[in-house]
């Protein structure tokens, strides 16, 4: 084995791949009831920007990035002049962005993700959950090989 495999190998021991879709129910909860009116706007009133990006670090499978999309589509239907949304989502784990990349799930979600929730943003494929297009257009999932970042305080 060569010396970069060697260390590619220790560096994906050491990953914690632990995600889920809505992993932290009570965050995820203040973000919607809290946060995302603010940044968003609220109700009629325009909102004071014309786009929100997200930046969701160290996002492994892509669960927390695809939430956070899903989060934001919601609050965009309940909007009378919504704003543009783009969720970047960002790991040191090649083949877990790969995976995110991918946006397909084991039916392991059913246990994450509401019902109606999964009829919504998911589409049913053979033994898996696809996250349907509307959720991924939102989502950036670059290689780590390129710089995310740039793209993520590009000016409008």
């Amino acid at each position: 084995m060569k010396p970069s495999e060697e260390a590619n190998d220790l560096l994906g021991d050491m990953l914690i791949g632990v995600t889920n879709f809505f992993r932290d129910r009570e965050a995820f909860e203040a973000l919607e009831r809290h946060v995302l009116s603010a940044l968003m706007g609220s109700g009629l009133e325009k909102p004071k920007r014309d786009e929100v990006r997200i930046w969701s670090a160290g996002c492994s499978t892509g669960e927390e990035a695809y939430s956070l999309a899903i989060l934001c589509t919601e609050h965009q239907k309940l909007e009378t002049n919504p704003v543009k949304v783009q969720v970047f989502a960002t790991d040191i784990d090649e083949r877990a962005i790969a995976t995110g990349r991918a946006g397909q799930y084991p039916e392991a979600i059913l246990t994450d993700v509401p019902p109606t929730r999964l009829r919504q943003y998911f589409v049913k494929d053979a033994q898996q959950y696809k996250v349907r297009k509307e959720i991924r257009e939102k989502s950036s999932l670059p290689s780590t090989a390129c710089c995310p970042i740039r793209h993520f305080l590009r000016s409008t």
